[in-house]
């Protein structure tokens, strides 16, 4: 079950760019460090980090999979917000960390039960 919690505000803001199979990286800012064309879920670095009221996640999804979920957890592991990503290809979640303290917290991508992958983010006064 997905949960809407009010310490984490993450709004779905926009896809970004489709790709072309020959296209080995993209480099403009909304697809920064992805790997073009692969076939495979990925998660990059939260940007900026550290920071101190809202944060990109950016994310890559392939259009075979429509159950990912993005899950934020504080360093307990304590659940504090997931959000299901509608979007395949390119994309970002804008994260909003307006009620939370400063420290460390994971973010993961989820595809099924299965985490793909996970990063810090830190939060600052």
């Amino acid at each position: 079950m997905i949960k809407t919690v009010l310490l984490f505000q993450l709004l779905l803001i926009g896809v970004a760019t489709s790709l072309q199979a020959q296209t080995t990286s993209c480099q403009s800012p909304n697809t920064r460090n992805v790997v073009a064309g692969v076939g495979y879920p990925q998660l990059l670095q939260n940007e900026p980090n550290p920071f101190n009221s809202s944060t990109l996640i950016r994310y890559y999804l392939p259009s075979a999979i429509s159950n990912a979920v993005l899950k934020i957890t504080d360093s307990n592991g304590k659940e504090l917000g997931s959000y299901r990503l509608v979007n395949t290809g390119h994309s970002y979640v804008n994260v909003e960390t307006e009620y939370i303290s400063s420290g460390v917290y994971v973010y993961s991508l989820l595809v099924g039960d299965k985490v793909v992958d996970s990063k810090k983010m830190i939060v600052g006064q």
